[in-house]
């Protein structure tokens, strides 16, 4: 009998450890009334309540105005995003593309009524049509925004600007190199092996992924999750070159320590979707949720603090869409959005590639190897 103290993969695969267990909340016909709580998971930059510093806070305009009393779950990584959801009794969270397949592939997740989100259909379509948010042709996620992978350097140290991404897999800055610590970064080895999508890989692509990025870990001198962990990193010297969000690039140049840093072609990007559990308690207040966080104001307030671009056309009014390449596809066009690993190759290699618990097992051994 499986058992939810199993590591997360397997729990996650497991019917009887996952939410799916609790029945599916309905799709409604009309809003349902909003029930005066709404319990969120998210990572920091998505429902912010002025608990770092005052002026950023976007929650609580939405529950002056709704009477939704929220609490947010602030996680780290996906796995720890993952865990929540499991273990946790939320109404809905703000996931990215390399684990949002996981949820919908296990029932944890509903498919939505956008009829109910007005705001919605003003999202730029590109971000509506992303493989992230659209399951079996339903809708089932809501794009917060988006923001480029950048590969930063201390340009005290780093006196010649990188070349390219593959300045992470040479020895040059080896023991001070920066990695974002989570399995979806081996589409980063894939993508400098040359493979035209790197979350498609057969097994003997795999294992030449997983070769490389072992090799790479000799040169690394810092994985991070958090933030502050990177800020110190970078401030100290621990890591002179590597991979960044632009929150961090520009908490960097805040604290005043020299970087520079660019997106070259070939690189990834990775884009948020709020979605509605399973088995939410308060639907009502989710929904207004959803419609609320494409309003301009505060998709733009959460823009402006991540240095992302925002999900509408209508948040420009309140922040430099410009600088953050906001509706310029052809610039988006150049990098590979993060996505679940699936089985199935998606062409006539059928279910030969490797999915996304062989990908968080192998990263799991490099990082413990």
């Amino acid at each position: 009998m499986l058992r939810c103290s199993l590591p997360l993969w397997l729990a996650l695969l497991a019917a009887g450890c996952s939410a799916a267990q609790t029945a599916p909340t309905p799709h409604p016909r009309g809003l349902p009334p909003a029930e005066g709580r709404l319990d969120l998971v998210a990572f920091p930059g998505y429902a912010e309540s002025g608990g770092e510093d005052p002026r950023v806070n976007w929650v609580t305009p939405f529950v002056r105005a709704t009477g939704c009393k929220v609490r947010v779950r602030t996680v780290r990584s996906s796995t720890e995003l993952l865990d929540a959801v499991t273990r946790g009794r939320y109404d809905g969270v703000a996931a990215f593309g390399d684990v949002t397949q996981v949820l919908t592939g296990r029932g944890l997740v509903v498919p939505l009524n956008t009829t109910l989100i007005p705001n919605y259909y003003l999202v730029y379509p590109a971000l509506k049509h992303l493989v992230q948010n659209v399951e079996n042709g339903k809708v089932v996620g809501v794009p917060h925004g988006r923001g480029p992978d950048l590969l930063l350097w201390r340009s005290d140290r780093v006196r010649r600007t990188p070349p390219g991404w593959g300045v992470l897999f040479g020895l040059r800055y080896a023991g001070r190199i920066g990695l974002y610590d989570s399995a979806i970064t081996l589409a980063d080895a894939a993508l400098h092996l040359g493979y035209r999508n790197p979350y498609e890989l057969t097994p003997a692509q795999f294992r030449a992924v997983v070769r490389l990025a072992a090799a790479q870990k000799a040169g690394v001198g810092s994985y991070w999750q958090d933030l502050t962990n990177a800020l110190a990193d970078y401030t100290g010297g621990n890591a002179l070159v590597g991979e960044a969000t632009p929150r961090l690039a520009a908490l960097l140049r805040a604290d005043a320590v020299p970087v520079r840093s660019e997106v070259p072609t070939g690189g990834t990007a990775r884009s948020a979707s709020w979605m509605l559990l399973a088995g939410a308690r308060h639907p009502g207040c989710m929904y207004r949720w959803l419609d609320y966080i494409l309003s301009p104001r505060a998709n733009a307030a959460s823009g402006r603090y991540l240095h992302e671009a925002p999900a509408t056309p209508r948040a420009c009014a309140y922040m430099d869409c410009g600088a953050v390449h906001a509706g310029d596809e052809a610039w988006w066009a150049r990098l590979s959005f993060w996505r679940t690993p699936q089985p199935d190759c998606g062409d006539r290699r059928g279910t030969h590639c490797a999915g996304w618990s062989e990908w968080s097992d192998a990263w799991a051994q490099i990082r413990a190897g």
